[in-house]
């Protein structure tokens, strides 16, 4: 397995501003261009992502139905390797990503997917850069897979798949993944891998940049759907759904409800509540800063909170009061 042969599949639509910064990546891979193929997935898109994508040695997949979720289908369907490597559109991936994940696949039969670091380009906006810091948090506080350094090699539950390489193997013995939920398809992937007993890694050196959310109105909405994905998977798969899940998607009818209490109450109870919030949004400020070095990022942070919350929460209630499926 010196060697093997690799498919890396691209699921996209709408990409034409990251794609090529992708795809120039994956064109300089210290890899044996003969022992690897591209699949972009393409949702259908309106843009000129398949135009760009015809510029490359690579094959385009139509993915009619145009979800994440069907691209991770439509490209395990075309895989012809014996590892399938998954990235998304707006990654930029280490010149040894493929090169360094072989060793761990041949030293192990049980190891059925891995991944690594997953930084944040450097060229991102003040607000990518606060968001950025919250992904940092959460695997700070241990909720979160999205690492962007370590030194050692870790077993772990879960990963996405903007960073995934997986034997196709294991793939075969739980793939394709059902198509009617909305996302989520690497967290219920990796769930299912890990119940027919396989291993899951997180590597040092497998390596993506991987551009976050660049305006509040997108991040917004990419807290709504993880919510939404979620309790759809929480529904099918109830380990899959914790308790931090449910807190943070009551957080806003919770908020309102108390809102709604203080005024028949005391109103005093208002304030002393905002200040405790603006507390501590301000108290996580510092650390912020240490983090980013940007003063402009540091600022973005308690936006970048606060949308985090309510559009999870938003999404959770959406879910569980008017069901996507």
């Amino acid at each position: 397995m010196q060697t093997p042969f690799i498919s890396i599949v691209i699921p996209a639509r709408n990409a034409q501003r990251t794609l090529k910064d992708c795809l120039d990546s994956l064109r300089s891979l210290n890899y044996p261009k003969e022992r690897m193929e591209i699949l972009l997935v393409d949702g259908l898109s309106t843009d000129g992502t398949r135009e760009i994508a015809a510029s490359y040695d690579l094959t385009i997949v139509d993915n009619p139905q145009r979800s994440h979720r069907t691209g991770v289908n439509c490209g395990f369907a075309h895989a012809k390797g014996e590892l399938v490597a998954y990235a998304d559109a707006d990654c930029i991936v280490d010149e040894n990503w493929l090169q360094n994940c072989v060793k761990y696949f041949e030293a192990n039969p049980q190891v059925a997917g891995l991944t690594g670091p997953i930084h944040l380009p450097p060229q991102q906006s003040a607000f990518a850069k606060a968001v950025g810091f919250l992904f940092w948090l959460a695997v700070t506080l241990g909720k979160s897979s999205h690492k962007e350094a370590q030194q050692t090699v870790e077993v772990v539950k879960d990963f996405p798949t903007c960073n995934a390489i997986y034997r196709k193997a294991a793939l075969n013995a739980v793939m394709p993944l059902a198509e009617h939920l909305l996302g989520g398809a690497d967290v219920e992937l990796n769930y299912l891998l890990r119940g027919r007993g396989f291993l899951l890694l997180s590597t040092p050196d497998v390596q993506v940049w991987h551009y976050k959310r660049e305006t509040p109105r997108r991040f917004f909405r990419q807290m709504y759907r993880y919510a939404i994905m979620r309790l759809q998977l929480g529904k099918k798969w109830r380990p899959l759904l914790n308790v931090t899940h449910i807190v943070v998607g009551l957080s806003v009818p919770l908020f309102l409800l108390w809102l709604s209490l203080c005024f028949w109450i005391n109103l005093n109870f208002i304030l002393f509540f905002l200040g405790l919030i603006t507390t501590a949004l301000l108290l996580i400020c510092p650390f912020a800063f240490l983090k980013t070095k940007s003063f402009s990022a540091t600022l973005c942070v308690p936006l970048a909170i606060t949308l985090a919350v309510t559009g999870w929460s938003v999404g959770f209630c959406r879910e569980l009061i008017f069901p996507v499926s």
